[in-house]
């Protein structure tokens, strides 16, 4: 009948299926000759009704698969990585453990719990039994049942509260197997922990392991404090109030700018389980370098939902800025995210295309400031805080996938558009601040209103220093902008606007260009003085900040070199016949800078009048009548000489005769 045995008789049918049953065994690593005897004899399936006489008929019917099952046992130490071992990790360089409480996993097979012995250091790590140290078992995938007690022997063993302090470790593992025959099996693992350092100074930061230290109501009472003591400042810019929380060991404990912040439930796909401050961001100051001792756990297979503020309904605001962080401890590129808008899901570049969200992530370099990266480019980086703009009035979230990149992404310089014409590096600097990424140009396919070329310029945060071009010209998008590329038309210029909080302290603001035609001139004026430079012939200009450490505006102008040609008109010399004194006015054709002088009918230098820069328009100084050394003048015919030096370096001479009489 089909299901049931067959009978044959005789050895000439038994030997060659015993006979390949001792050959698998035979190729199980740790297997004799004299144990497959035993092996076959003890895992026998009994017939129905038992075998009454096994010198007779034997030991009962072959079953090869519980035989091997017999054999095959192992002890595997799956994690952390580490050298040494089955599992270990031998290609490349092995990360060091970042937790202080890393998770074992070892995977058991045909051992039983009581057959395992765990060490780590040495010390004997026993079934988990209240709050010591203990491993428990998890991820059962086959058990055996024994006189009515069933019994797992397919399994991780897990231990998940052994603390331990940064170094080299060691995990041991023995499974034994009494048999018969006896069966042992070894697997040893080494690993170093390596605590995350945060760089002394200002960083923008995020931390990828969640711990949960109990509070007396039941919530998670996790702080800065509990990871890197103390001598720190964390900063929190709150888009729905438009101001930075601040969370310190030395003073303000806003808990909005804490670890657990209430108006913000990073959660994840199918659990309610609040993971902050996972995908969370912050500005760090820190007094020395701090190592992250941190005893969370990293998650690395979930998909986490961080929640975004919208520019709320109605607001005439452009952007809704929130900093955020990457939920794990590995990069995930930008473009691999969604969006969430009220349930369904979009890509990232979707949601920029339709006015959503920008198309930016922005980090930040203490070296630089800000630097930023567009769509399809950028990264969430590990233990790195971002921003993100939010356009949308609504809320929305951020959803990040565990999409780990198979290399390292530096987020450097700016993303210039492709087929741009040229493009400018404006950077301002004072002391050990800087905001040095900042870009202008023309050409590609820019407009002169607001498209997404265009990048606008998060908030800053004090201490600081800061350079952006200001557009108040833009409606509901008017703000300041690190990036604002304009179209190929001729003339161009840029309300420039550099901030500090620091006063009485010198600011520098400098430029960079390989890209510049020849025929094209650009230029920078210094509202308060007046004074332009050429952008083409320096690199840099000073100013001090004051006692109020205002606003210093600039305007930069870029336009073709043939309007730049500098022309002296409508000079003319008034000279008062009592007083000696002259006026001296002429009309300037473009910004430039000009030496006026008086000289002699023989050629020689009298007074040395003015020496400066002027916007284009009419100029006009008063002359004394005295020399260089003060003295009165004779009367007679003099000559007043003007050189006037535009900002592409043309100069033009204009000598205007008059007379002095007394």
């Amino acid at each position: 009948d089909a299901g049931s045995y067959a009978k044959e008789e005789g050895t000439s049918s038994a030997a060659p299926q015993v006979s390949g049953a001792a050959a698998l065994l035979l190729s199980v690593p740790g297997v004799k000759p004299g144990d497959v005897k035993t092996i076959l004899t003890s895992t026998a399936a009994l017939p129905a009704g038992g075998i009454a006489d096994k010198n007779m008929f034997g030991a009962g019917i072959l079953d090869v698969y519980a035989a091997l099952q017999k054999v095959a046992v192992g002890v595997t130490i799956i994690s952390p990585i580490g050298t040494g071992g089955k599992a270990s990790g031998t290609i490349g360089n092995i990360d060091p453990v970042e937790t202080l409480r890393p998770e074992i996993r070892i995977g058991v097979l045909q051992f039983t719990p009581d057959q395992i012995k765990i060490t780590v250091d040495g010390v004997n790590i026993p079934p988990l039994v209240g709050t010591a140290p203990g491993y428990t078992i998890e991820n059962i995938q086959q058990s055996k049942t024994v006189g009515g007690v069933t019994t797992p022997v397919r399994y991780d063993a897990v231990i998940r509260n052994l603390n331990l302090a940064p170094g080299t470790h060691t995990i041991v593992v023995i499974g034994t197997n009494p048999g018969p025959p006896v069966f042992t099996d070894t697997d040893t693992r080494t690993f170093i922990i390596q605590p995350h350092l945060w760089p002394q100074g200002r960083s923008m930061v995020s931390i990828p392991y969640y711990e949960f230290i109990a509070n007396p109501d039941g919530s998670n009472g996790i702080g800065p404090e509990n990871v890197i003591g103390t001598d720190f400042r964390f900063a929190r810019w709150l888009p729905q109030s438009g101001r930075y929380a601040f969370y310190t060991s030395y003073g303000l404990k806003d808990p909005l700018a804490g670890f657990t912040p209430g108006d913000t439930m990073v959660t994840a796909d199918g659990d309610s389980t609040v993971y902050s401050p996972l995908g969370i961001g912050y500005f760090a100051d820190f007094g020395s370098a701090k190592p992250v001792l941190t005893h969370g756990k990293a998650i690395s297979t979930k998909t986490f939902l961080i929640p975004l503020k919208g520019n709320g309904t109605g607001s005439n605001l452009f952007i809704s800025w929130n900093m955020i962080g990457d939920p794990f401890n590995f990069d995930v590129p930008f473009a691999a995210c969604l969006v969430d808008v009220g349930g369904s899901r979009i890509s990232v570049q979707e949601a920029a295309n339709r006015g959503l969200i920008l198309p930016t992530i922005y980090s930040y370099d203490p070296a630089v400031g800000y630097t930023y990266r567009t769509l399809p480019d950028g990264t969430l980086k590990s233990w790195a805080g971002h921003w993100v703009g939010v356009t949308s009035s609504q809320d929305i979230k951020l959803v990040v996938p565990p999409a780990a990149i198979s290399r390292k992404v530096n987020i450097t310089k700016s993303t210039v558009p492709v087929g741009t014409t040229w493009t400018m590096q404006l950077g301002v600097h004072s002391k050990s601040l800087h905001d040095a990424n900042n870009v202008i140009g023309v050409g590609g396919r820019s407009a002169e209103t607001y498209d997404l070329q265009d990048v606008p310029k998060p908030p800053l945060v004090g201490p600081y220093v800061g350079l952006a071009v200001e557009h108040k010209d833009w409606g509901n998008r008017s703000g300041l902008y690190a990036q604002d590329i304009r179209s190929s038309s001729s003339n161009h210029s840029w309300n420039v606007v550099v901030s500090t909080d620091q006063t009485n302290t010198d600011v520098t603001v400098n430029w960079t260009s390989q890209s510049i035609p020849r025929n094209t001139r650009v230029s920078i004026k210094d509202e308060v003085t007046g004074q332009v430079y050429d952008m083409r012939t320096r690199a840099s200009l000073t100013f001090n900040s004051g006692s109020d450490a205002a606003t210093r505006r600039f305007t930069l102008t870029s336009r073709p070199a043939s309007q730049d040609a500098v022309h002296v008109s409508n000079v003319a010399v008034r000279s008062g016949r009592a007083s000696g004194v002259s006026s001296i006015n002429f009309t300037l054709s473009s910004d430039a800078s000009y030496d006026v002088k008086i000289v002699s009918a023989t050629g020689a230098t009298v007074n040395n009048i003015a020496s400066r820069a002027a916007a284009a328009g009419n100029v006009s100084l008063v002359w004394q009548g005295r020399d260089n050394s003060g003295k009165n003048v004779a009367p007679g015919t003099y000559l007043v000489q003007i050189k006037a030096t535009g900002t592409g370096g043309d100069s033009v001479n204009v000598v205007y005769p008059f007379a002095v009489v007394r």
